[in-house]
């Protein structure tokens, strides 16, 4: 399958084989669902505990 193809080999490895495409991307959807969730909260508590010292633009 194309789409299985153009995955890097590393995430490729923990997903498992689908017949459709449909499916296969369902399946991706749900795998990576958690990962945006556990990223936008690293990235809220980031921003939350930052402290601006004046001297940086960055």
């Amino acid at each position: 399958m194309f789409l299985r193809m153009t995955i890097a080999s590393n995430i490729k490895t923990s997903l498992p084989v689908a017949e459709k495409a449909k499916a296969y991307l369902a399946t991706i959807e749900e795998r990576f669902k958690t990962a945006d969730k556990s990223l936008a909260g690293k990235l809220m508590a980031d921003l939350t505990t930052m402290k601006h010292d004046g001297t940086s633009l960055s």
